[in-house]
């Protein structure tokens, strides 16, 4: 059986969402929207998807589909997701959730089981490296955590590796904040966020927002968008169980591509990922030499003492996750909850950041 579904956001995310679909044996995507009819136009001819639609609630009444890709600009995110759900229809959709937590808490008005059927595509979970870490951490390899450094870096603001962000809406967009509120903590941080609580099976006591810099473009308006959201934004914060936790995010540091890494210390041991340079290896340091989750295999106990860069299988991704949901496989992918986690996270530091850092507890925004 091949699961019919539709996508809505034809830009540089929905051609990748046209290929990946497209060469799994048991999707066919047989209809995409989006509101301009030129970038319509040419993505139907690229992706020789059958039906398009300039209004995404056409679609979703027109056309019988087992599942909504929701590829569009984040402002959008909330609003296509709600006009899906209204439909029964389950939901593959880009992170963030959306550009507030007040609008993400719009979709607790459905039942518990229809929003059971929403997926998010933190994609950087995709990694086998942090499979690994997430076993580590929850079989106590690394002892209690005591630290969690985070970083994802990256420089197309300055260079033009991605091509000329001045002439490609695709990123454009995450320039202005009315689009990307917390700009690159809102793209980068929502990942980081996603793993340090997925990895350490923790939430967030507080966070506070440590410094924002805004690189100077030359120009401070561009085709309608104001270009005044951070391009550098660092946050600290603790979790529940007392961990520090620091994070730093950027999109101008001209010798990085695209760069997600993680440090976790505890008082047994500790790991590192790179889902760069190591998208399917943790490296660990034991401070004693014990026994490896079941995730590594039949790999020996590291020795004690010494960094030791262990290989991981390559997990199911996202996309594959959302399949088998809708096959009724429900195997974990990442979910609403997930998402809402993330959503107040981010709520928090941008609080913090209006408020001169002040260090915002997540029980102040309510459940």
């Amino acid at each position: 059986m091949s699961w019919k579904l539709g996508l809505v956001g034809c830009g540089m995310m929905g051609a990748r969402y046209a290929k990946v679909f497209g060469n799994m044996p048991d999707t066919d995507i047989v209809a995409c929207a989006d509101p301009t009819p030129e970038k319509l136009d040419e993505f139907q001819r690229n992706t020789a998807i059958r039906e398009g639609f300039t209004d995404f609630g056409k679609m979703l009444e027109s056309v019988d589909l087992d599942g909504v890709l929701n590829v569009t600009y984040d402002p959008l995110h909330i609003t296509v997701l709600e006009a899906a759900l209204e439909h029964g229809i389950p939901v593959l959709t880009e992170k963030p959730l959306g550009t507030s937590l007040e609008e993400c808490r719009r979709l607790y008005r459905f039942p518990e089981e229809t929003l059971k059927a929403v997926t998010v595509n933190f994609s950087k979970r995709n990694a086998g490296a942090v499979l690994g870490a997430r076993e580590l951490a929850a079989a106590g390899t690394l002892g209690t955590i005591l630290s969690v450094e985070a970083s994802y870096r990256q420089g197309w603001v300055v260079t033009k590796e991605w091509g000329d962000w001045r002439k490609k809406n695709a990123w454009l967009w995450r320039l202005d904040s009315d689009w990307s509120p917390l700009g690159v903590f809102t793209d980068l941080g929502s990942h980081l966020l996603d793993l340090i609580m997925f990895i350490t099976g923790e939430e967030f006591e507080y966070l506070c927002c440590t410094g924002t810099l805004l690189a100077d473009k030359g120009v401070t308006v561009l085709k309608g968008h104001r270009l005044d959201s951070p391009d550098r934004l660092t946050a600290a914060g603790r979790l529940v169980s007392g961990a520090a936790v620091d994070i730093v995010t950027s999109r101008i540091d001209p010798d990085e591509t695209d760069r997600p890494a993680l440090t976790i210390r505890g008082d047994k041991g500790a790991l590192r990922i790179d889902l760069m340079d190591r998208r399917h290896s943790v490296e660990l340091h034991m401070d004693d030499a014990g026994n490896l989750p079941s995730c590594f295999g039949s790999i020996e106990s590291p020795a004690a003492g010494v960094w030791t860069e262990l290989p991981v299988p390559k997990p199911r991704n996202v996309y594959e996750e959302f399949a088998a949901g809708l096959s009724g496989n429900d195997t974990g992918r990442p979910g609403l909850m997930d998402a809402m986690k993330v959503q107040a996270t981010l709520e928090a530091v941008r609080i913090s950041g209006s408020e001169s850092g002040r260090p915002v507890n997540l029980s102040e925004l309510g459940p």
